[in-house]
Parts: C-alpha cells; sequence; structure tokens
C-alpha cells in the first residue's frame, strides 16, 4: 500500500505552513472539548456549587481512568508517524490494531470498577455524605461509560498519526455540541426530562461520546486514511506493545502525577470546605481551556517530527519546533492576561458570588503568573514523546508535580494559609521550565544527531 498525499507531505511541504495546516484543526478541537468542559461545569455551578465540588472530587480518578487512554494512544500515536516514516505501511495498520483491541479489554475492565467500586475510591476523599452521594452518582455512570470515553481518543491518535487533524476536530465538535445541548435538559429538567442534577450531566457525557465514538469508528474504517482497521493486517507481535509502552508509560505516568497531584491538592483544600474544592475544579477547568489550543499544538508538531524522524530530516524537526514554541508562548501569555485581569467576570459566569467569589478571584490572579513558562515544557515533552522517548516529559512532570506543588501547597497552607497556597502553581510551572530547558539543550541535540 502506497501513502497518501496527505501522509507524504509531512516529509516535504513547508514546514510553517505544515505546521499551521495540522495543528489549526487540532487546537480547534482540543478548544470545543475545553469549552465542553468549562460550559458543563457552568450549568452545574448553577444547578449547586455542592454539585461542582462533586464533580472536582471525581475528576482525580477520572484522570486515572484516562492514564492508560492517554499513555497509549501517544504511544501509539508517535510509533505509528515513525513507521509511516519509514514507509512500513502495513507495520503501520497492524500497530493501530493491536492498539484498538487492547482498549476494547481495558474499557470491560472500567466498567466493572464503575459498577462496583465508585463508593469505595470516592470514600477516601470526602466523609461529607451528601457530598460522597452526588459524586458516586456522577462517577459510576462516567466509568461504566468508558468505552465511549476512550474510543475517540485513540481513534483519534490513530487518525493524527498519518496527518489527519481534521477529522478528530469535527468529531470532538460533534460530540461537545450533543454535550452542551443535552446539559440543560437532563440537569435541570426541562422539557419532558425529570431534573438530574449531576447524574444528568454524566449521562450527557456519556451519550454525546457515543455518537463521538460512531463517527470516528466510521470514518477510520471506510474513510479514505492511510491507515485502515482491517483484521487481515493483524499479526500478533508482544514487540508493537513493548513499542506503544516505551513512549506510553511515561505518558501514562505523567497522568498518574496529575492525579495524584489533583487528589492531594483536594485533600489540603478540603479543610477549607466546599468552596476551595469548587475553586480548585474551577481552575483546572480554566487552565485546561487555556492548554487545549496549545496541546491541539502539539498534537500538530508531533505527526512532523515522528515522521521527519523516520525518514531522517532533522532540520525540518528543529524548524518544527522553532515554530511551535513561538506560537505556543504567544498563546500562553494572551492566558496569563486573561486570567489576571479578567478573573472576577469568569468567576460569576460560574454562579459564583461572595467569599467563594474571594476566594476564586485570589487562586486565579496567583496561578496565573505560571502560564507564559507552560508552552516550552509541553511542546518540548511531546517532541520527545515523537521521538520515541516519553521519560525527560516524565521526569519533568514529576518534579513539577509530585516534588515541588504539592509540598509547596501543604507547606503554604500550613505556614501562610489558603491565599498563599495558590502560588505553589507558579512555582511548579517556572521549576519545570528550567528543567525543561536543560533536557532540550543536552538530550535532545543527541537524539537528532543519532539520524543526521
Amino acid at each position: 500500500m502506497g501513502q497518501t498525499e496527505r501522509t507524504a507531505r509531512l516529509g516535504t511541504a513547508s514546514v510553517s505552513r505544515l505546521l499551521f495546516k495540522l495543528s489549526v484543526p487540532a487546537m480547534g478541537g482540543m478548544l470545543i472539548q475545553s469549552t465542553y468542559n468549562i460550559v458543563d461545569s457552568i450549568f452545574v455551578g448553577h444547578y449547586s456549587h455542592l454539585g461542582l465540588a462533586a464533580v472536582g472530587l471525581c475528576f482525580p480518578i477520572q484522570i486515572l481512568m484516562m492514564v492508560i487512554t492517554a499513555g497509549v494512544g501517544v504511544g501509539t500515536s508517535s510509533l505509528l508517524s515513525r513507521t509511516l516514516g519509514a514507509q512500513k505501511n502495513d507495520l503501520a495498520n497492524n500497530i493501530a490494531l493491536h492498539s484498538f483491541i487492547f482498549f476494547i479489554f481495558f474499557s470491560v475492565a472500567t466498567f466493572f470498577v464503575g459498577c462496583y467500586g465508585s463508593h469505595f475510591l470516592l470514600s477516601f476523599f470526602v466523609k461529607d455524605e451528601q457530598l460522597l452521594a452526588m459524586a458516586v452518582d456522577y462517577l459510576r455512570i462516567i466509568l461504566m461509560g468508558s468505552i465511549f470515553l476512550q474510543f475517540p481518543m485513540v481513534l483519534s491518535d490513530i487518525l493524527r498519526a498519518e496527518g489527519n487533524t481534521f477529522i478528530p476536530m469535527l468529531a470532538m465538535f460533534i460530540g461537545a455540541f450533543i454535550n452542551i445541548a443535552l446539559d440543560p435538559f437532563l440537569i435541570f429538567g426541562w422539557w419532558i426530562f425529570p431534573a438530574m442534577g449531576v447524574k444528568g450531566a454524566a449521562l450527557a457525557t456519556v451519550f454525546s461520546r457515543i455518537v463521538n465514538s460512531s463517527f470516528a469508528f466510521f470514518i477510520l474504517f471506510f474513510g479514505k486514511n492511510q491507515i485502515k482497521l482491517n483484521l487481515r493486517y493483524f499479526s500478533f507481535n508482544w514487540k508493537i506493545y513493548l513499542d506503544i509502552f516505551k513512549v506510553g508509560i511515561p505518558i501514562a505516568l505523567i497522568q498518574l502525577f496529575a492525579g495524584v497531584t489533583f487528589a492531594g491538592a483536594n485533600r489540603i483544600l478540603g479543610g477549607y470546605g466546599a468552596g476551595a474544592l469548587a475553586v480548585m475544579n474551577l481552575y483546572f477547568k480554566l487552565h485546561s481551556l487555556i492548554m487545549m489550543p496549545l496541546h491541539g499544538l502539539g498534537r500538530g508538531l508531533m505527526p512532523i517530527v515522528g515522521y521527519n524522524f523516520g525518514h531522517k530530516k532533522p532540520e525540518r524537526i528543529v524548524q518544527a519546533m522553532k515554530s511551535s514554541f513561538i506560537l505556543g508562548t504567544a498563546i500562553c501569555v494572551l492566558g496569563f492576561i486573561v486570567m489576571r485581569f479578567f478573573s472576577v467576570p469568569i468567576l460569576r459566569l460560574f454562579g459564583l458570588e461572595g467569599e467563594v467569589l474571594n476566594i476564586g478571584e485570589t487562586a486565579l490572579i496567583a496561578c496565573s503568573y505560571g502560564m507564559p513558562f507552560t508552552a516550552v515544557v509541553m511542546l518540548g515533552g511531546m517532541a520527545f514523546q515523537a521521538l520515541g522517548n516519553g521519560f525527560p516529559s516524565m521526569f519533568s512532570s514529576l518534579i513539577r508535580q509530585v516534588l515541588v506543588l504539592l509540598p509547596a501547597m501543604w507547606f503554604l497552607s500550613n505556614k501562610f494559609g489558603l491565599e498563599a497556597l495558590w502560588y505553589a502553581m507558579p512555582l511548579g510551572a517556572i521549576v519545570s521550565f528550567c528543567l525543561m530547558l536543560f533536557l532540550l539543550w543536552t538530550v535532545f541535540p543527541k537524539k537528532l544527531k543519532a539520524i543526521a
């Protein structure tokens, strides 16, 4: 099977234009996804700030659920782009099938965890029975529908590996539109529907992802793609999983660190009441709104880096990274301006008033100072992943989230109180920025020299 024009352009087209063409759809898709998360939180926040806190309590467990999804998805995408760059197309199809089969078994396991383990998992974080009951209702539905939450991600990673970022964006748009449209009907009980609160938010999410999955599934099986999920290409090989996990395990650990950090932050903030927990949940949603376009830029960068690594063109890799760093830093500076100077209007969108609004304003202003340092950390890590080395980004994440952020939150909370606690966020960002610069200066050139 020959390469499609879309795949071949990764090694021939102008790098700046190619990065733009690949990143804009990916950024749009990520922005749509993050906007859905924000709108979902707005609806839940207007239902009750207790509901917002309940959803926030579930977030660490959702991160843990997505640990494997993100790790295997990015590992698959990295391996596929390098394999396509080496023009081993039948092997690329076999890799995609291995990833798909893995997620079928993983989704079955997650379903049973949702059925029987939701109360047990959440009881570690909260003792308030009303808050616990709301959180259990939400988490059980999310985990039981996990197959439909995971498949759009892995299918999109497969499509991005061949340079197709438009279809994943379109799939995300369809899912987000349905989710936002369903939210008020299921949360507040509009029209013929009963008011279900946070259960309604979870059901809207799962149903929208069913539609999302169906669309992506159809495109991958029947569309004009370089990669086809056709069983005639399947030949089981443990080495494929080892190559996927070589990149995927560090990515999974990064997600795991994020889950541990959020769980630890919930534990620390729990002593300040549901208002502080709600603000933490909102901060992460707003942070993701800014990070999603950056993540989309990285998703455009990865197939360029991976393909040209396999095609032995290091100069195109360097050019793509420089362009992405400039654009990514501009996105982060814009995020800093929005969070620093428009915190109160943003928080009022979520129905926050009084003391909770004051907590939120302090939090957003303090956390905003870390934004300008984020682009190099995220994009540098994704470039390493595309080369098949996920450990630099894992190491950077470990230092920032586990060894700096959580201890700093605990120390600042105990020494100076809630207002000072939020400054742990920019501290962690600055430390990880310095570390990533060191890795890009010392480790990355060695990877490029090997293929020069």
